[in-house]
């Protein structure tokens, strides 16, 4: 059954899904049930979440349930962490001896929101039927007829011994591929000899780090069996900080939620976090500071260096634990600098014989940023005896400073070309600074991954601008 928007939507109120999985009205559903649980826990559910509820939880004829996944992705503060309450409440209630568990970003964060379950619970009239046991490591609540709520670390062993019918990932983001894998290699084995068995992944947006959580909405995008997906996000043709077209798509606009308050958090995020986490858009990363649609709209996919040319500069760089490396050449052609990945990839091994094969076509000029590894690289080309010629300028101190400073000028201004690669738009997405005397300057150790083709393309266009000589007429070797 294909995820889509629901045509009857109107029914229940409330801005749309991007992504909805049909109800099937021939099933039960145990979701009018768990609303009014919710309701009696202090938090009446919006049509958002009573519609998440009415299809996640159907029931067919045997009893099992419909979707023994759910994936669940809606903006930051719109009622996920309340809706998960309300069905592990009322999935211990209604199911003898069941055990529910849950967890979070981390450890800590899931105690947090199992704290307040609890605190919802106290003010409650399930109250005098509910018994906490607030032990650090096996927190739960217990109630008469065997089953408990539980939280537990993000991490497999928790869950080593236990056959939970109903496991909760919330927050799904903030985990990678490996921890993800580790995660459902113990939840699958635990669960497989339950009838009853249910997986809910719930989540604010990823980035391109969140792995693990993209895997399973590109899943309930295209309809996998078994799975039921649901979505509501920020649509791409929006202005995500368009106050007037909020209530459009945002589930908790007119219920618990203004769209003045939401716009007043953009002043202390970065564009990217705002985006993911109250519009619920997937970036690159959580923190821009080269914002995703500026580098884009700079992309040539078709450029190749003019002949003859002007003058080219290759630039070099290579990330501080050797993992991968960049060679990346910058030209000149009229009032634009474009920039073109050579060459990239794991390790730096390769890029001595890389800059060996340009330098035996005539080429000479190398910029690089002298800091660790990369500077041991400049230092091996320049004992080598068959790079005669050899130019290296080093971009370092306040140049490197400068040539960052440049290179934003470049995007600001649109003087800057680049091939539309991926390797490229994940650096700029990664890149983090640091402090420089009175400025700021790239770090490799602080960004979020491979940062080496852009600072390859800033310290090549830095000496670019900065005297470069003229280039002969040479095959560069960029490939197709």
């Amino acid at each position: 059954m294909t995820p889509e928007r629901p045509a009857d939507w109107w029914e229940l109120g409330g801005a749309p899904p991007l992504y909805a999985t049909r109800r099937n009205p021939e099933l039960r559903t145990e979701g009018r049930r768990i609303a009014l649980l919710s309701d009696a826990l202090g938090a009446p559910f919006m049509p958002m979440q009573r519609y998440v509820a009415d299809v996640a939880t159907e029931l067919l004829p045997d009893g099992r349930y419909n979707y023994p996944v759910v994936v669940f992705t809606v903006p930051r503060q719109s009622g996920k962490t309340t809706e998960l309450r309300a069905v592990g409440t009322d999935r211990g209630l209604s199911r003898p001896g069941s055990g529910v568990f849950y967890t979070a970003q981390t450890g800590k964060d899931a105690r947090e929101r199992w704290a307040d379950l609890v605190d919802a619970v106290k003010g409650s009239p399930l109250a005098p039927f509910a018994t906490v046991r607030s032990a650090a490591g096996s927190e739960r609540l217990v109630w008469p007829n065997g089953s408990m709520f539980r939280c537990f670390s993000p991490v497999a062993t928790s869950l080593h011994g236990y056959t939970p019918p109903l496991v909760m990932l919330d927050e799904a983001f903030a985990h990678d591929q490996q921890t993800g894998d580790d995660l459902m290699g113990a939840i699958g084995p635990a669960q497989i000899t339950l009838p009853h068995r249910q997986l809910w992944i719930v989540s604010t947006a990823g980035t391109a780090a969140s792995t693990f959580l993209r895997s399973w909405v590109d899943a309930g995008r295209a309809g996998a069996p078994g799975v039921a997906h649901f979505e509501w996000a920020c649509p791409p043709d929006v202005d995500v900080y368009d106050a007037s077209r909020m209530h459009e798509w945002h589930p908790a606009i007119g219920y618990t939620q203004r769209p003045e308050d939401i716009i007043g958090q953009a002043e202390t995020m970065s564009r990217a976090e705002f985006e993911r986490a109250y519009g619920n858009r997937w970036t690159r990363t959580s923190s821009h500071h080269i914002a995703a649609e500026s580098w884009d709209r700079l992309a040539d996919y078709d450029q190749r260096p003019p002949q003859p040319v002007d003058s080219v500069v290759f630039g070099f760089d290579v990330m501080p634990d050797r993992s991968a490396a960049a060679l990346v050449a910058v030209w000149r052609a009229g009032d634009l600098v474009h920039a073109r990945v050579a060459k990239s990839g794991p390790g730096m091994a390769w890029l001595h014989q890389a800059v060996a094969e340009l330098h035996r076509q005539g080429w000479r000029t190398l910029a690089y940023a002298p800091d660790g590894p990369a500077r041991e690289m400049a230092d091996e080309l320049a004992r080598d005896d068959e790079l005669w010629g050899l130019q290296l300028e080093a971009v370092g101190g306040r140049e490197y400073a400068d040539a960052w400073g440049f290179l934003l000028q470049h995007i600001a201004h649109g003087t800057l070309s680049h091939d539309g690669s991926d390797v490229l738009a994940t650096a700029a997405a990664n890149i983090a600074t640091r402090p420089m005397l009175d400025v700021a300057a790239p770090s490799r150790k602080a960004s979020a991954g491979d940062v080496s083709a852009l600072l390859a393309l800033m310290t090549a266009a830095y000496a670019l601008d900065h005297g470069a000589g003229p280039m002969p007429d040479l095959d560069y070797g960029f490939g197709g």
